[in-house]
């Protein structure tokens, strides 16, 4: 196996904030947080390539100085970069650690957008790049999108992974167009993934195939133990199957669909975690977002730089 290129560290399971749809509230706790561990377990998988590092919990700020000593402790290993996923209810302690750190990605949704310091978000801005992942489950998600995403460079969302979406296809269709729209209007839009990544997707069909996943390939999850798991949703799932059993279970549901070049499909997990009636289900959502940019999105399509490789590509 190669090593990873992002790997996840959950660097604690508290949270300050109690976000309705978050599915690290009902997951069992995992060990008590232990550095050295931490340390020597992305040591070990990383093995001297490059990667980046990503911090995230329950909420990395509740502990910077944990982020900070990991970091210090890998400063030799020149080829790694750091990134946090936060809350952002607590960015002025992360402010300070923004020279060190590649991004920053903010989930946003109604309860952490209550408690986001605009003021503190927009001088992060100038120091590193700023992602909004903004979570999707059924509520209007264009108003967040179009009062926030200014204070970000890429704006991605993802859908709450759950045994079937609360939202129907038509719901979701409504949301892509309004998206798009908001694309149309220029200058300031940040890149709004994964429209532009279909839409490169699209215009580039010949050149193009996306990964159904990185699972226990490019990404791994190292939990506050130091222990190592194939993405963070199956190291808590009741299917601890080998990460390469679930891709090849997972494969059989989109080879022959005549998308496979365009969609990234959904994370194995769904397959594993909840059965083919869910899997089935985030595929009609990922349809709906090709076809939509398919049919209405004709603007030329950006290259894809590398963040769009850092963000968990969804539906």
């Amino acid at each position: 196996m190669h090593p990873p290129k992002q790997v996840f560290v959950g660097l604690t399971e508290q949270c300050n904030l109690r976000c309705p749809h978050c599915f690290q509230r009902v997951r069992p706790r995992s060990a008590a947080f232990q550095e050295s561990k931490i340390i020597a377990s992305i040591e070990s998988i990383v093995d001297g390539a490059a990667a980046t590092i990503i911090f995230y919990g329950g909420e990395p700020s509740l502990f910077p100085r944990r982020m900070v000593r990991i970091m210090e402790s890998l400063a030799h290993r020149s080829r790694l970069a750091f990134g946090i996923q936060t809350n952002g209810s607590l960015l002025e302690r992360v402010t300070p650690l923004a020279h060190l750190l590649k991004f920053v990605s903010i989930s946003i949704n109604a309860t952490t957008v209550a408690n986001l310091n605009l003021r503190v978000l927009t001088d992060l801005a100038t120091r590193t790049t700023t992602i909004g992942r903004f979570i999707y489950d059924g509520s209007d998600l264009f108003p967040l999108i179009e009062t926030t995403a200014r204070y970000f460079n890429y704006v991605y969302w993802q859908i709450v992974n759950r045994s079937a979406p609360s939202f129907s296809t038509l719901h979701y269709r409504a949301q892509i167009l309004a998206l798009i729209q908001l694309m149309f209007k220029g200058a300031g839009t940040p890149l709004l993934i994964p429209l532009e990544y279909v839409n490169y997707a699209i215009r580039r069909p010949s050149t193009t195939c996306m990964p159904l996943c990185g699972l226990g390939t490019t990404l791994a999850y190292i939990d506050s133990s130091g222990s190592v798991f194939p993405c963070d949703e199956l190291a808590y799932a009741t299917a601890k199957a080998d990460a390469a059993t679930i891709v090849s279970n997972t494969f059989p549901f989109c080879a022959k669909c005549h998308l496979l070049n365009i969609c990234r499909g959904r994370c194995p997990a769904v397959l594993a975690k909840h059965g083919p009636q869910a899997y089935q289900s985030y595929c009609a959502l990922s349809r709906v977002l090709v076809e939509c940019v398919r049919d209405f999105c004709t603007l030329d399509s950006r290259e894809p730089d590398e963040f769009y490789f850092l963000t968990e590509m969804m539906p």
